[in-house]
């Protein structure tokens, strides 16, 4: 594309390709049976050891350099860019006084390295202590590694001229930019204006999308508030079944009782035995109906608040501890049903000022949630709602050991009508409706943690006494 020159003496040589030159040089090293194979990279004024085989007696080390000009083997190699094959530099008068001599080495064999614009990389090379004449065979082994070398050489000056190619393209593609911003700009006074009248009725058309979205959130509100009364109204007739169910065998049985013991008495057959169990059988059926007209009556109890709660969502004074108990209660079909082991630890005493309605409707869609959505059939089913105070505020937590939300979709999860249940009569409104009530009602803000197959975690922070609507 462009006549840019590569400065080919700044180009890196990244790890992954050093260290297949390093395996190379091992392998040349093992297979010609020498104490040095090594790859040099010339570095104006001087030459260093870019590589060095990992084989026993080598001298030389990495990094190593060595100023130019002073004789050495490699830049002959590099000057008359051929090979150069040295036996025994100790009989050959032009190589006797070469300073790898000092090292021991005394045979030598090299090849240029050449970057694609011709520029010299440097050198691989093999020395031995030894003289030694190197076969054909070395020689073209040589040659063959001098060529993965060298291919890789091409692949970094290639990468080096397309990054800069890229960064051309992007210097024009700005400037056309800029030319086509300048364009724009000429018609810069006909947008305004344009836009001014969009903004004169723009206000209005914001006032009127807002009253219609604050309508239909208040519609869903009281249509989930109505859809969670109901359910507590059928959960609480089931849970009343078996203490009134208790109660109707208890005064049955006392009636049948009491019919007998008058027939006895009528007959003059009443003895005293007969009398004492009477008064045991009595005695342990007004037990019966005693303690489950307790239970009926505290889930009556237990109910009446949630249901007025969830009917008049008014403010007062409330102990959490108690509010969530009463829901708890309240759900226990609806938890059988789902097989939901709910686990509560709220300590005592954590009073607030607020809105006792909208924490339960929450919370009761919470559950809802993780029965439906949540398991997939899985067992060992369960969720924890938990409290601390801090300071001003108290951190309600609501979390469950279901399938989790995926991350991908978890920004989406409080969006109205934003399900991933289409056409499974999943309307998407549940966890908009839980954050609108925390916002909106209770003045706190809250916070969803999961990962996939690890569960949910909701984290409500809650002001004690939240500010007057």
């Amino acid at each position: 594309m462009s006549s840019f020159a590569v400065a080919t003496a700044s180009l890196a040589i990244d790890s992954v390709v050093s260290e297949k030159w390093q395996q190379v040089l091992d392998l040349i090293a093992s297979l010609v049976r020498v104490p040095a194979a090594l790859i040099m990279r010339v570095e104006p004024p001087h030459i260093k050891v870019f590589l060095s085989s990992h084989s026993a007696g080598n001298p030389y080390e990495v990094h190593e350099e060595a100023p130019l000009n002073t004789g050495l083997y490699c830049e002959t190699v590099m000057a008359q860019r051929k090979q150069l094959l040295v036996p025994n530099a100790l009989s050959d008068p032009n190589w006797n006084q070469n300073p790898d001599i000092k090292l021991g080495m005394i045979s030598y064999l090299g090849l240029p390295l050449v970057w694609p614009d011709t520029h010299v990389f440097g050198t691989i090379c093999v020395l031995d202590r030894k003289e030694n004449a190197y076969c054909e065979l070395h020689m073209r082994l040589l040659e063959q590694f001098r060529g993965i070398v060298e291919r890789d050489l091409s692949q970094i000056f290639q990468r080096a001229q397309r990054a800069h190619d890229d960064q051309q393209l992007r210097a024009e593609e700005a400037e056309r930019v800029r030319a086509e911003f300048a364009v724009l700009r000429a018609g810069e006074q006909r947008a305004l204006q344009q836009l001014q009248q969009l903004n004169n009725h723009l206000e209005e058309r914001v006032a009127e999308r807002t009253a219609e979205l604050q309508k239909a959130i208040g519609q869903i509100v009281a249509a989930e508030k109505m859809a969670t009364v109901g359910r507590l109204v059928s959960g609480i007739a089931h849970e009343l079944n078996t203490p009134l169910g208790n109660i109707m065998l208890g005064a049955n049985s006392l009636s049948d009782r009491l019919a007998a013991i008058g027939q006895q008495a009528d007959e003059r057959r009443l003895t005293q035995g007969g009398l004492q169990q009477f008064l045991d059988d009595s005695r342990r059926a007004c037990e019966v109906i005693e303690r489950n007209g307790s239970r009926a009556g505290e889930l009556i109890a237990s109910f009446k608040q949630v249901a007025v709660d969830q009917d008049r969502q008014e403010r007062r004074s409330f102990q959490l501890d108690q509010a969530v108990a009463n829901l708890v209660r309240a759900l226990g079909p609806t938890l059988r049903r789902g097989a939901l082991q709910l686990e509560v630890d709220i300590p005592g005493g954590l009073q607030l000022d607020s809105y006792p309605g909208h924490v339960e409707q929450i919370l009761a869609k919470l559950v809802d949630n993780s029965i439906t959505h949540a398991f997939n059939g899985r067992a060992g089913r369960r969720a924890r709602i938990s409290a601390t105070r801090h300071g001003a505020d108290v951190e309600l937590v609501y979390e469950d050991n279901g399938c989790g939300i995926d991350p991908a979709i978890q920004p989406r999860v409080f969006d109205p009508f934003f399900t991933t249940r289409i056409g499974e009569g999943a309307q998407g409104l549940g966890l908009a409706v839980v954050q609108n009530a925390v916002q909106a009602m209770l003045k706190g803000s809250v916070t969803l943690q999961s990962k996939p197959g690890e569960g949910v975690r909701f984290t409500f922070v809650l002001p004690l006494n939240p500010p007057a609507k």
